[in-house]
């Protein structure tokens, strides 16, 4: 029985590995892969990956469409360090007892911001987990960080998710100049119609971006921009502790 024991534990050990290659594989892409694709990146058979695809899939934290495979919405997310996670909820506590509204924590993960941390508002049905990974061209902290990177904007993630979501370059260009000049950013419904909201940066001593604090709340009953100056706020706050 022991032996019986022994190795099933081996061959437990040896499919959890295999599970974390292929999920690891994600980490490093930005856009949807076949299996093909992750079978090369892996080395492992076809079949082990596909049977990994499967489990990940079931438990959320792989999506499949169309034959292509990305990270899903359950997937791990890679932590702030203890100390700024603290400062940080702490800042969204504040922010909700403040507006009322959801409130939430994002950083920047490739082509997508990665929420970190929400607390939910008076809107219930905007129930974004944390682990989600947003698109940076249409939602309000999206904006904020992509807006903090330097190299060219790549046109294939301008999809459009509503008639107000801004897919050309150039217009999206001009958002996210306006984004830094301003020092806030915004979203009219343009990931979702039904949801509106506004953001800011939180930096480090010398400008070192640490996440994107924003606020979130229904279309037509809450005003973004009436919330902007406790946001610019508190973010300042958050700031001067993180550089303690």
């Amino acid at each position: 029985m022991r032996a019986q024991l022994v190795d099933g534990s081996r061959e437990s050990d040896g499919s959890a590995a295999k599970v974390l290659m292929v999920l690891r594989t994600f980490l490093h892409r930005d856009t949807s892969s076949s299996l093909a694709e992750l079978v090369q990146a892996t080395g492992l058979p076809r079949t082990t990956v596909h049977r990994m695809l499967g489990f990940l899939v079931r438990a959320g934290l792989v999506a499949k469409r169309g034959g292509l495979y990305r990270l899903g919405d359950r997937s791990p997310v890679v932590p702030l360090p203890a100390a700024d996670r603290r400062v940080l909820v702490g800042c969204l506590s504040e922010l909700l007892a403040v507006t009322g509204e959801t409130v939430q924590v994002s950083v920047l993960d490739g082509n997508h911001a990665l929420v970190v941390e929400r607390l939910h508002g008076r809107a219930a049905e905007l129930t974004i987990a944390p682990g989600s990974r947003l698109p940076l061209h249409c939602t309000a902290p999206g904006k904020i960080l992509l807006a903090s990177r330097h190299e060219p904007l790549d046109c294939a993630v301008f999809e459009s998710r509503t008639p107000n979501t801004l897919t050309r370059r150039d217009a999206v260009e001009a958002e996210l100049a306006l984004v830094r000049r301003r020092g806030v950013a915004f979203d009219h419904g343009e990931w979702n119609d039904s949801v509106t909201g506004v953001a800011v940066a939180v930096h480090r001593p010398h400008r070192s971006l640490v996440a994107a604090l924003s606020v979130h709340g229904r279309t037509g009953s809450f005003r973004p921009e009436h919330a902007a100056t406790e946001l610019r706020r508190i973010a300042h706050v958050a700031a001067l502790e993180l550089a303690r």
